[in-house]
């Protein structure tokens, strides 16, 4: 039970929600003007290459004995752009690799999308699934997502090649593809990428805020405060301050539950005629306590997000 919980801990946290950066001074190209309407506008057969970088420390004390747990995933995914007859954008998203390399006290895994075909690991198995499916994402300019395509037919293939034991090991498994693969790591990604854009025009140095829920193993309620520090010719330079907490259980049956608050700063720069990310960096301190049948065990994140993007044509 203990491992089992440290690996959905480790997973669901490492998915946190980012918001990006660039080490420009960008306060050299502050100038005053007119508002900017900040939407998502990319060429339709354009296609926009991203790498992302995640490095989490996960602390956790379960029967009085502190667990640490290293985590470090290294991304690359693709959207190729479109449109709809009804002006919607629809992004076809493809992860090109994907890495994870977890390190809990002196015992270190590395899992690799590419190791899948005849890999024993069912989570290894499970992002090579993920890394050979493709999902339309359904888009509208103010980056609202509408639809989602294309998890059914992922979830089908990673099932087909896997061969479990027993009917319970089937359902940790089911549970682990919903909760971490298709709820953190390709929809917590989408709403990343694209809900951070404001209702209406903005000017420079205005704010405005997004409140967004995480789903997961545990929900998080995140909202965020978004600043106009500077725009230029060709970029937008936009801070944030995120405020992290989980949601209440209503359900007081409910044997996996969590009191975890935290903060979340940085910064991020967006493609001014596109509404495309172009980089990102984000630091996050989360603590507080989970509890999952039964046992509370104290916990504590922190974790950095690197995040660097252009358009491949």
């Amino acid at each position: 039970m203990k491992v089992r919980m440290f690996i959905l801990i480790t997973v669901v946290f490492a998915a946190c929600r980012f918001v990006p950066s660039d080490n420009t001074k960008s306060e050299s190209y502050l100038k005053e003007g007119p508002a900017f309407n900040v939407l998502l506008n990319p060429e339709p057969g354009s296609v926009y290459r991203y790498t992302v970088n995640n490095k989490t420390d996960v602390q956790i004390t379960v029967d009085d004995q502190e667990v640490v747990s290293k985590n470090h995933s290294d991304m690359s995914i693709s959207y190729n752009v479109a449109k709809d007859t009804a002006g919607d954008f629809v992004l076809s998203m493809k992860y090109e690799k994907i890495k994870l390399r977890i390190q809990k006290d002196k015992e270190e895994t590395e899992l690799d999308a590419d190791n899948a075909s005849f890999s024993m690991n069912m989570l290894e198995k499970m992002l090579g699934g993920l890394k050979e499916s493709t999902f339309d994402v359904q888009l509208k300019p103010n980056g609202m997502v509408k639809n989602i395509q294309g998890f059914s037919e992922a979830g089908d293939r990673v099932f087909r090649q896997i061969q479990f034991k027993s009917i319970e090991e089937t359902r940790i498994a089911r549970e682990l593809w919903d909760k971490t693969i298709e709820a953190n790591m390709v929809r917590q990604n989408v709403d990343q990428f694209f809900r951070i854009f404001p209702d209406s025009s903005v000017h420079l140095r205005e704010k405005w805020t997004i409140t967004h829920t995480q789903q997961g193993e545990f929900n998080l309620k995140t909202t965020t405060t978004y600043f106009v520090k500077a725009i230029t010719e060709e970029k937008i330079f936009i801070e944030s301050v995120a405020v992290i907490a989980s949601e209440k259980e209503t359900d007081m049956s409910a044997q996996n539950t969590a009191d975890i608050k935290g903060e979340q700063t940085g910064e991020y720069v967006l493609e001014l005629k596109t509404g495309m990310l172009l980089s990102a960096k984000l630091s996050a301190d989360l603590k507080g306590t989970v509890k999952m049948q039964g046992v509370e065990a104290p916990l504590k994140i922190k974790s950095v997000v690197t995040m660097d993007g252009a358009k491949a044509k």
